[in-house]
């Protein structure tokens, strides 16, 4: 009986220390974006989901200083509708809100031509294992890729010289941007030519849209779709247009906002070569969308309610970053 009293305790020691690996070789990123969503106690009652296009569009604390609306931006690098998909059923076991606003940007990639596992540990990595989470990552991921998202010290066991040496970024997705991310700088836009034409080539993503749409629909949320403006090609234009089709299939808005006028100057307003927006015009957006979906839907202004003090503290914080990474750079002059 000793024998085995020791070895269910040796057993239980080293599963403790291997867990306690598995967090602290664990990626900062992933924390930094989505620690305050699983630290929230209050109502979060809009998610903007898709693409690293939204997570550079969005800021919550914009909504949420000028609209009182409480939000966040659950957008990642290079992410397929289907991977976007069980983003949001894993976040609704957190926190069910009342609208739901998805990028349409890969509308048109499969979760097949996602090459990038890196990418996606930036979320899963951070939600609580759960039956439904290993649902997840068997519906996105083949045999032999599984067992790291599973147990992410599998892939993150090299990180020592990362820790040691100090070299971690700890810039971007600090928790009071809600998941946004605060990039500076311009760069020189691609070429661009708009298009109103719609490409109807049904795809993988179109499907997954769709059943983002009907799971919302089945949990009575809201929803909406939005296509992020950027210097994109024609075909994927083409694209991206093609989500007003199923938009009406299904008696929902989709907000193509290339096509509101004097939104974004995509010679100011990207930071990158990639025409990931700046914070220029990540504000732009911001205010816009402030304004629409407060008309549009019945969302509460929460600023003033004792639960949220937090936020007024979060937005103070960014408010600094903002002043001090980009305020002196910024061409806005209030609008």
């Amino acid at each position: 009986m000793k024998k085995v009293g020791f070895a269910v305790l040796w057993a239980a020691a080293l599963v403790v220390c291997l867990l306690g690996l598995d967090r602290a070789l664990r990626r900062e990123d992933g924390a930094r974006k989505y620690s305050a969503f699983y630290a929230e106690t209050q109502p979060i009652d809009v998610y903007f989901l898709g693409t690293s296009h939204v997570m550079d569009a969005v800021y919550p604390m914009e909504l949420w200083r000028d609209y009182g609306i409480v939000s966040y931006n659950f957008g990642n690098p290079a992410e397929t509708p289907e991977a976007t998909y069980w983003t949001l059923r894993l976040a609704l076991a957190q926190n069910k809100p009342k609208l739901v606003v998805m990028d349409v940007c890969y509308i048109d990639r499969a979760q097949s031509e996602s090459g990038s596992a890196a990418l996606a540990h930036l979320y899963l990595d951070e939600v609580p294992l759960s039956p439904e989470k290993l649902q997840a990552i068997w519906s996105l991921f083949p045999a032999g890729s599984r067992a790291e998202f599973v147990f992410p010290l599998i892939a993150n066991h090299g990180r020592w010289e990362e820790l040691l040496g100090g070299t971690q970024d700890t810039t971007d997705c600090l928790p009071c941007m809600r998941g946004a991310e605060l990039r500076v700088g311009r760069a020189e836009p691609a070429p661009f030519t708009r298009t109103l034409e719609a490409d109807g080539t049904q795809t993988p993503g179109k499907q997954a849209v769709r059943s983002i749409i009907e799971l919302c629909q089945s949990e009575g949320i809201e929803v909406a779709l939005i296509a992020v403006p950027y210097p994109a090609d024609e075909a994927k234009q083409r694209m991206m247009n093609s989500a007003q089709a199923i938009a009406d299939e299904y008696g929902i808005a989709f907000y193509n906002l290339f096509d509101v006028e004097g939104l974004v100057d995509f010679d100011t307003d990207c930071y990158d070569a990639m025409s990931h927006l700046n914070p220029d015009g990540a504000v732009k957006v911001s205010i816009w969308l402030g304004e629409t979906l407060s008309a549009a839907y019945d969302l509460p202004d929460r600023r003033g309610d004792a639960g949220y003090a937090h936020w007024d503290a979060a937005l103070a914080e960014y408010e600094a970053i903002y002043e001090r990474e980009w305020a002196g750079e910024s061409l806005l002059t209030g609008e």
